[in-house]
């Protein structure tokens, strides 16, 4: 059976965290962290709307790693979620006090 996990997407990347069951996890663990600078990728299944999937570059072994998901709604807001978060640390990039402050 799948794990049922929570996504939490920000300017600083993508962070996956278990969700306690109350039996084996009581407190959410971080699963899985990936900087926004080592996303290549993302997308949603053209078959399976549900099914999100990202693409990132994990420097420690040299290889490229396909992070895919299974969401309960449709996965488009992820990806429309990961595309703000390059447009955020983009902007954060190029000037670091550019977000929150009107343009």
């Amino acid at each position: 059976k799948a794990r049922q996990v929570k996504v939490h997407v920000s300017a600083d990347g993508v962070e996956v965290f278990s969700i306690p069951d109350g039996k084996t996890v009581t407190t959410p663990e971080q699963i899985l962290r990936s900087p926004i600078r080592s996303i290549s990728f993302t997308g949603v299944d053209s078959n399976n709307k549900k099914l999100f999937a990202y693409i990132s570059n994990d420097p420690k072994t040299n290889s490229m790693l396909c992070h895919v998901f299974q969401c309960k709604s449709k996965a488009k807001p992820l990806q429309e979620a990961v595309k703000a978060a390059f447009k955020v640390a983009k902007q954060l990039r190029s000037d670091p006090f550019a977000v929150g402050r009107d343009m």
